[in-house]
């Protein structure tokens, strides 16, 4: 018989190592099963000091708390343990992380801490996930919580696909242009430097130019590259700087053209998540104050500041909203619906609804328009550089003759 090590939740709660002997490890889990125990993990070889580390190597994903949320509140909606329904979720997840995040909640939990707690504490940095599950465990009602959750996450999982897969193609485009102009510029334009030099006749001044261009960017590339990394370098530096990175939200959400897109993703983001964290039970100057760090624009951090005072002072919603000058006029005026006829959590819905429906229409136009006129002006470029490129040869043709 072989020694299996392995850890696993004892039925005081509490999660330990031991050693067991078996044939095969399907034997030996069996046998720890029988005796009440849930494996955590087993293996025919002492656990390595790394392998159970409380600190996770990479944060959940978007699609990991979709598959935690939407499983684990079918498993307990069914009736099934916490401690069972997370075992079974490991077991059978094939992603790393999530069992490395299960295997965390499970020892926490162990340790006596509430389901939310253990998600903090498992490095799940997520306030909207974490303060749903703690509503839901204070109102009972955590599967149906856990299916919002999952709902939600299901819902900006989908937007963000649409959103990706609208811009690979104006993304691709746009970079396939910009390599043809450089190899145009780079290697086609300086090989004809040698044609007007053998027929001893000087280029028009545009041609001239655009080769002397070609002939200076092939001869600095590296520097050209370095420069524009550098560049891009210190553009990300300074959206990191705090001064910076509010004039930047704030013209996201305040530019002509930009808001159309921006200040509909937040009132989304704003409207689902309130409407949720209502749902669930959470208290209204609790979930303002998750939905500003959830938020990741720092004009509507500071706009949420706003309506959280507003609100201490005894201001309704909807005149907090009016008065933070940042909510769209839609957005008010279904808040004070909501208001009034005792149906907040279910008007934000329909708001955050309604701009998902505007945001997907906007992008889709956007793009129905950027794509030919990106091609229109990078054929014309290439036709100008060519066309000149064709009159001069001529020109060299009509001198021979």
């Amino acid at each position: 018989m072989k020694a299996f090590f392995y850890q696993a939740a004892f039925p005081d709660g509490s999660v330990r190592s031991g050693q067991t002997k078996a044939e095969t490890e399907a034997e030996a889990r069996r046998k720890l099963q029988k005796d009440g125990l849930i494996v955590v993990s087993i293996a025919d070889h002492p656990a390595k000091s790394n392998r159970f580390s409380l600190l996770p190597k990479r944060a959940l994903g978007l699609k990991d708390k979709l598959y935690l949320a939407e499983n684990l509140g079918d498993l307990l909606a069914s009736g099934v343990a916490i401690d069972k329904a997370l075992r079974m979720l490991m077991d059978v997840a094939d992603n790393p992380r999530q069992q490395r995040t299960m295997e965390q909640v499970m020892t926490f939990l162990g340790q006596g801490y509430s389901l939310s707690e253990a998600f903090n504490k498992a490095e799940v940095k997520d306030d909207l996930f974490t303060g749903l599950i703690e509503a839901g465990e204070q109102s009972g009602a955590l599967a149906r919580i856990l299916k919002q959750i999952g709902g939600y996450l299901s819902i900006v999982h989908e937007l963000k696909e649409f959103i990706i897969n609208a811009a690979i193609y104006p993304v691709l485009l746009t970079v396939s242009s910009i390599i043809a102009l450089f190899f145009l510029f780079v290697f086609v334009l300086p090989s004809f430097k040698e044609v007007f030099t053998n027929a001893g006749v000087s280029p028009p001044a545009v041609t001239a130019f655009m080769i002397g261009l070609g002939e200076w960017l092939k001869g600095n590339i590296i520097w050209v590259l370095l420069l524009l990394t550098a560049l891009l370098l210190a553009l990300l530096h300074l959206a990191r700087r705090p001064g910076w990175r509010r004039y930047l939200d704030k013209r996201l959400l305040t530019g002509k053209y930009l808001r159309q897109l921006f200040l509909r993703w937040e009132m989304i983001k704003f409207c689902r998540t309130l409407g949720i964290l209502l749902n669930g039970g959470v208290s209204l100057m609790r979930a303002i104050a998750i939905n500003k760090r959830i938020s990741s624009n720092q004009h509507m951090k500071q706009h949420m500041d706003q309506v959280a005072e507003k609100l201490k002072k005894g201001n309704d919603l909807s005149q907090s909203m009016h008065d933070a000058q940042v909510f769209p006029p839609l957005v008010q005026s279904l808040v004070r619906l909501g208001e009034e006829s005792g149906r907040l959590p279910a008007m934000l819905q329909r708001g955050a609804d309604m701009y998902e429906n505007q945001l997907k229409s906007r992008i889709k136009r956007f793009v129905a328009l950027f794509e030919p006129m990106l091609i229109i002006a990078i054929g014309g470029v290439i036709g100008f550089i060519v066309f000149s490129i064709l009159m001069s040869v001529l020109s060299i043709n009509e001198i021979a003759f």
